[in-house]
């Protein structure tokens, strides 16, 4: 019973020294990388920005005027650029580079930022949610989110198969909860 108590104690000792590690990694990343995940983000949010502000510009220009349905929209994503644009300027101007190390370089550095930055799940997520919205005109809403569905619930569950018949009772659910609500009640017809 002793022995069992002390093998159990040795293995948690084990785990702890191993998130310890794990958590002084990120951290020194962290440091190494702050320089260049601050400006990927801020590079990142002003192409949304653009991405956001053209489309709002040419529903103004459609029909200019103070109540126009396109002047909040190009005046909040105008606010936004700008604001991203004052924010890159000071982190150049700064020229804050964190505990910068000499060995890493470019390519290096932005992997271990976006690494830091966002988890594998998120990255698979982001990627599942990209596909999803592309294949809405390919096979349809109801295929594609009952599809998204079932990938997301079992890819977040690492692949048990005890939640296959879940995965698929919630994945229906949904599809027939919009199906009801969306086309039915509102009478909005889904793609």
């Amino acid at each position: 019973m002793k022995k069992s108590n002390l093998e159990q104690e040795k293995r948690q000792a084990v785990t702890e020294e191993t998130t310890e590690e794990k958590v002084a990694r990120l951290e020194q990343n962290e440091k190494k990388t702050s320089f260049v995940r601050e400006r990927l983000f801020l590079l990142i949010l002003a192409v949304a920005s653009v991405a956001m502000l053209v489309p709002s510009i040419q529903m103004w220009l459609k029909k200019p005027g103070a109540n126009a349905p396109g002047m909040f929209p190009t005046i909040v994503t105008a606010g936004m650029l700008l604001c991203d644009l004052i924010a890159l300027f000071q982190l150049f101007r700064a020229g804050r580079r964190g505990d910068a190390d000499p060995e890493l370089h470019g390519w290096d550095k932005l992997k271990i930022a976006i690494g830091t930055e966002i988890p594998f799940t998120v990255f698979v997520m982001m990627a599942a949610t990209i596909l999803y919205v592309l294949s809405l005109s390919i096979v349809g809403f109801y295929i594609a989110t009952f599809l998204y569905l079932i990938f997301s619930i079992m890819f977040l569950y690492k692949g048990d198969k005890s939640k296959v018949k879940q995965a698929l009772l919630v994945a229906a659910g949904m599809d027939l909860a919009v199906y009801a609500i969306i086309d039915l009640i509102f009478q909005i017809h889904m793609p």
